[in-house]
């Protein structure tokens, strides 16, 4: 019925001094680090409702797919907290300043279609086809040139912390990396052929 709904409140108690730095840090901190770093890309499809640390999950994967019922909630004012997760990070990045301010200071549903007119995904698609739209596109990744596409991703994240010098220059590495590949080499001869390419991910 839902993507993810956050945290379980019924394990905060307030009055026990709960520690959410700690589950933060500990618990929520290694997911998001292992998706946004891993070699590969990362599709999620979200179904129905992704609300607060949920919200944020979603947006730290690379191809994000929702299906026509879904909405985003920031959920973290509605209970007196801070955004977490990294929605801190993704939302200006993704939406600017302003949408972004609005959907944490306000804690107002975000429809899947407003999410992809803001940027916030890459494509709404009807429920009864959100699984088949996402494991499709999970194979043509699977399938296609695997390093040069982790690399990609690598150099998109580089980015946001990147000045353009150090950009160009990570450009540069990776793209002598990509051209080393045998991946590199049946993709000119498969364009050159006018075919497509059979990659083999090395």
């Amino acid at each position: 019925r839902a993507f993810c709904a956050g945290q379980d409140l019924g394990d905060v108690d307030p009055a026990s001094g709960v520690d959410l730095q700690k589950v933060l840090r500990q618990e929520y901190e290694p997911i998001l680090n292992t998706l946004s770093e891993m070699a590969i890309p990362v599709v999620c499809a979200v179904n129905g409702p992704a609300a607060g640390a949920g919200a944020n999950l979603a947006l730290c994967c690379d191809l994000v797919l929702a299906g026509r019922s879904a909405v985003f909630i920031e959920a973290f004012a509605g209970i007196g907290l801070v955004p977490d997760a990294g929605g801190t990070y993704w939302l200006p990045r993704s939406v600017g300043m302003q949408r972004a301010m609005g959907m944490c200071l306000l804690s107002e549903k975000v429809d899947a279609e407003t999410a992809e007119r803001w940027g916030l995904i890459w494509r709404v698609v009807d429920d009864s086809e959100l699984y088949q739209v996402a494991v499709g596109i999970a194979r043509r990744l699977a399938n296609g040139p695997t390093i040069a596409l982790g690399l990609a991703k690598s150099a998109l994240r580089a980015s946001a912390r990147n000045s353009l010098a150090e950009q160009l220059a990570l450009e540069a590495a990776y793209q002598a990396e990509a051209a080393g590949s045998r991946d590199f080499v049946e993709g000119l001869a498969a364009f050159l052929e006018k075919r497509e390419a059979r990659f083999e991910g090395r």
